[in-house]
């Protein structure tokens, strides 16, 4: 018998092994560092979001990159960390041909999570 993947599993699943190997570990970290993290598919990418009130992250993978975003809501103190991977003004792109500086997107989450804590509490 064997288990359904659920909607975030298949988005994963269609990708290239690079690309399945990456957008597994930016979903691992958000399950790691996103306390009561749920998922699921919004606007055709991996959303992490806890109780109702909205996203707190997205994700999505591309043939040569993986993303997280919306960065914009976050702190200024991350514009210079942030700057080599922005892509246009909300997105933060992390090439194929570079290790995923998984220090980084763990701030980046946690980050995120802050942003949403204070957004849902006005």
């Amino acid at each position: 018998m064997s288990i359904p993947l659920n909607e975030v599993d298949q988005y994963i699943a269609g990708f290239d092994e690079r690309t399945v190997e990456r957008l597994r570990v930016l979903r691992e970290i958000a399950h790691k560092v996103i306390p009561d993290v749920k998922e699921r598919i919004s606007y055709g990418v991996p959303t992490m979001y806890v109780g109702d009130k909205g996203y707190v992250a997205y994700f999505a993978g591309y043939k040569d990159f993986v993303s997280v975003y919306p960065v914009h809501l976050l702190p200024g103190e991350y514009g210079e960390k942030l700057k080599p991977y922005m892509s246009g003004k909300a997105t933060a792109r992390f090439p194929h041909s570079k290790p995923l500086p998984k220090e980084l997107i763990e701030e980046i989450f946690i980050g995120l999570l802050a942003a949403y804590n204070a957004r849902v509490k006005k």
